[in-house]
């Protein structure tokens, strides 16, 4: 029985007996890295390999090809190797690589390893003459590891690997989904939105990202409130980032959301309040905070705070001036902010962002608000308005939010004013 089995030294040397051409991404990988091997010194030893067992005795031919890292340095990474075979000796198909651990026959394989054989030249329609093997070769540093490639001059009695990862994609009218069904049976199915990033998250149809006491949503310390109203019963909501309890007011009620359940409101005497919250960001000493919510108003009404705003939807504010947040929509489809800033009447001011039917009737539309020192910038669905439609904002000199402490936070209305969202 042929065996063979080659040496190959990661660093700087010759190619011996042109084991791995000029063309060879070998030669030609990792040159600006000083960490990663060199060209390396292959040397082919035409005697008996008599380090191992066999691991399969239904092989005829086995190449042991030995890894030897004489740095520092522990090396996980793709290694090409060019072989040659004598006529009728390797079936196409055929192939599996080892690894041998050097504990003993029982547990001395791993394997068989992922290989991809290209570069391939044929006898004929079966049998390979020539190709190049990659694998992803795992040495410690200052240590040697052995691989063995076996193959077979016809497949009796080989078992054909299975290397479908059951993985599938679909990207249709902005929505990408990804299925894997893999071998040890566990199914994923994950769904991407165009901007609503990641709406499906699902394990065994278990579906992590909607359930609330799944979800694993990235809530780092800067976000303050995390409010997705889908519990779908019951008169209250939670926040995720806070633990805050909403209590659903009026007729608020629940209805089909975004992504799940959400709140609807009538427009009369409805809102969601969370009480006196979100001090910070909305209060002394803060300069900056965005505030974002998906809204699908179906009426506008014409009453209005004393700061201008009609159809409010989210208000952090309390008698007697209802200071110092509210967001609200024009009667011709604006997005109008109330900010009290806290530098005087001059501050303490509103302006409206967007073109008339940016927020339209009967429909979703995202809606984010930054404020950053006095400087509004805010995205209406893909739109960024920079500037308000006075031309310079208000708050241009501002720089702290006022005093907020026992203002109410909340969702549907601004409260003491009567200032009602209908949606």
């Amino acid at each position: 029985i042929p065996l063979n089995n080659i040496s190959i030294n990661n660093n700087d040397g010759n190619i011996v007996k042109e084991i791995i051409d000029d063309d060879s991404r070998f030669n030609k990988d990792f040159d600006s890295f000083d960490s990663s091997p060199k060209t390396s010194d292959v040397v082919h030893h035409s005697y008996k390999y008599n380090l191992s067992d066999w691991w399969n005795k239904t092989y005829r031919y086995r190449i042991g090809i030995e890894l030897e890292e004489q740095d520092s340095v522990d090396r996980y990474q793709p290694i090409d190797t060019y072989l040659t075979f004598r006529e009728n000796e390797h079936y196409e198909n055929s192939t599996r690589l080892l690894r041998y651990n050097g504990t003993g026959y029982l547990n001395a394989w791993e394997g068989p390893l992922p290989v991809q054989v290209w570069n391939v030249t044929k006898y004929d329609a079966s049998y390979i003459q020539s190709c190049t093997i990659t694998f992803i070769a795992n040495v410690s540093a200052s240590s040697n590891q052995t691989y063995f490639l076996y193959f077979n001059e016809n497949m009796d009695d080989i078992e054909l690997l299975n290397y479908n990862t059951g993985f599938s994609s679909n990207l249709t009218s902005g929505v990408a989904s990804i299925i894997v069904n893999g071998p040890s049976g566990a199914a994923f199915n994950v769904t991407f939105e165009e901007g609503l990033a990641v709406t499906k998250l699902e394990k065994d149809t278990v579906n992590f990202h909607t359930n609330a006491s799944l979800r694993p949503e990235k809530l780092p310390n800067e976000l303050k409130f995390l409010a997705h109203m889908d519990e779908n019963s019951g008169t209250t909501t939670t926040d995720s980032k806070g633990a805050n309890i909403g209590t659903l007011t009026g007729n608020a009620d629940w209805t089909t959301g975004k992504i799940n359940s959400g709140v609807v409101f009538d427009g009369n005497g409805d809102y969601v309040t969370f009480g006196n919250i979100l001090n910070d960001p909305f209060g002394t000493g803060c300069s900056y905070w965005t505030v974002s919510a998906w809204i699908y108003p179906t009426t506008l009404q014409a009453t209005e705070s004393n700061h201008g705003t009609r159809n409010c939807f989210i208000a952090k504010a309390s008698d007697p001036y209802n200071d110092n947040l509210e967001l609200g929509i024009t009667d011709d489809g604006k997005l109008h902010i109330y900010i009290d800033a806290g530098l005087g009447s001059s501050q303490d001011t509103y302006d409206d962002y967007g073109v008339s039917g940016s927020i339209p009737l009967n429909d979703w539309t995202f809606i984010a608000v930054r404020y950053d020192n006095g400087d509004i910038d805010v995205l209406i669905d893909d739109i960024w308005y920079t500037t308000s439609d006075g031309g310079t904002e208000p708050w241009a000199t501002a720089g702290d939010m006022d005093i907020a402490n026992g203002s109410p936070f909340t969702i549907g209305a601004t409260e003491h004013i009567n200032t009602y969202f209908t949606g």
